[in-house]
């Protein structure tokens, strides 16, 4: 959920179908570093957003579809000698990742038509940005970027290496944060509402991993 001085819902939508649907392959290939994912994540969600761009969509009026964010994990390289499957089951001092796309709006929706896009908009101001992972047994950790002028999408890695025992919920939240001096630009907050589940379920509901709404990302951590 995000939201433009207020909270609001984002519905899913064009941008949504097509760049959230990177995550299912994204990061199933074997990766050895934090840019190693973040790469992978970036370039697919890019390619999704071309294609959502080149093709015909339904115009969508309402003024709150600025920004969004997903987030997906966690996720463990697998081998014979460990980590061992599934991905939300980790072993104290392995490695595990979870991956977050920040996308601004690229679509022409503000005023008057054809209008310039959010992304237009926010990223011109190069506004800072942070993103924070925060959990109920692990420590908060902050990211910080800025907006680059005509860039919509934004990929962040967390990686950890988790050693305290316990079951872990973890929220990825988000924050535009408005130019100096105070004024030229609203600030801008949110959550990811949409959480991507790598591990398939054996009987329900179904046996391919998915996207999750309203769930924080969840895993277990054992010794």
């Amino acid at each position: 959920m995000t939201s433009k001085m207020r909270e609001q819902t984002v519905h899913r939508g064009p941008v949504h179908e097509e760049a959230t649907a990177i995550a299912e392959r994204a990061l199933r290939t074997r990766t050895t570093s934090v840019e190693d994912v973040k790469a992978r994540l970036e370039a697919r969600v890019k390619a999704a957003l071309e294609q959502a761009l080149t093709t015909p969509h339904e115009e969508v009026a309402e003024p709150y579809l600025w920004w969004n964010l997903w987030a997906a994990g966690p996720y463990k390289n697998f081998s014979p000698n460990g980590p061992l499957p599934p991905h939300q089951v980790i072993k104290a001092g392995e490695t595990a990742y979870v991956g977050t796309v920040l996308v601004l709006n690229p679509f022409p929706i503000l005023p008057p038509p054809p209008g310039m896009s959010p992304c237009d908009v926010l990223s011109d101001f190069a506004l800072p940005y942070e993103i924070r992972y925060e959990a109920n047994i692990l420590p908060t950790v902050v990211h910080n970027g800025s907006l680059v002028p005509g860039q919509c999408v934004y990929v962040d890695v967390l990686e950890m290496t988790p050693v305290d025992e316990g079951i872990c919920r973890m929220d990825v939240t988000a924050r535009i944060l408005g130019a100096v001096p105070p004024g030229i630009a609203p600030h801008f907050a949110g959550f990811a509402r949409w959480t991507y589940d790598f591990d398939p379920e054996m009987f329900w509901p179904g046996p391919t991993p998915g996207w999750h709404y309203e769930f924080p990302i969840k895993f277990l951590i054992y010794s």
